[in-house]
C-alpha cells in the first residue's frame, strides 16, 4: 500500500503545488532483487538462526543469552547497510539534490502520518 502511496506523492501529486512530477520507471524485477537483498535475506537468516539455535541450545539460552548479545549488532548493521545502500549510490544523489528534496519531504510527511497511525492500531490491538 505504501509503495502506491510513494509513487502517488512522487508523480500525482507534485503538479497541483505547482512542481514537476517524476516519472518513475522501476521493474517488478528490480524491486523484487532489492527486497529479496535487503529484506528477505535478513529474515531467512533470522529464521534460520532462531529455529537452529532452538534446537541446538534451547529456548531459555537462546532468550536470555542470545537475543541480549545480537539486539545491539542488529542496529548497527542496520545503520551500516543504510550508508552503504546511500554510499553506492551516492553519484546518484548528489547531482540531484534539489529534485531529491522535492521527493523527500512529501515522503517523509507521508511516512510520519503512516507511522502515527500504524502506532495508533498497535496500542488498540495490545489493549
Amino acid at each position: 500500500m505504501t509503495f502506491y502511496l510513494d509513487i502517488f506523492f512522487i508523480t500525482v501529486l507534485p503538479p497541483y503545488f505547482r512542481m514537476k512530477g517524476l516519472e518513475v520507471n522501476i521493474t517488478i524485477g528490480e524491486i523484487a532483487k532489492s527486497v529479496g537483498i535487503y529484506l528477505g535475506l535478513p529474515f531467512a537468516m533470522g529464521i534460520i538462526s532462531r529455529f537452529l539455535l532452538i534446537k541446538f541450545k534451547g529456548e531459555e539460552w537462546f532468550q536470555d543469552k542470545f537475543v541480549p548479545m545480537i539486539s545491539p549488532i542488529t542496529l548497527i548493521a542496520l545503520l551500516f547497510t543504510i550508508v552503504i545502500m546511500f554510499s553506492l549510490k551516492g553519484n546518484l544523489i548528489v547531482p540531484h539534490l534539489v529534485n531529491n528534496r522535492r521527493s523527500v519531504l512529501p515522503l517523509c510527511f507521508l511516512r510520519s502520518i503512516t507511522s502515527f497511525f500504524h502506532s495508533g492500531r498497535l496500542k488498540v490491538l495490545a489493549e
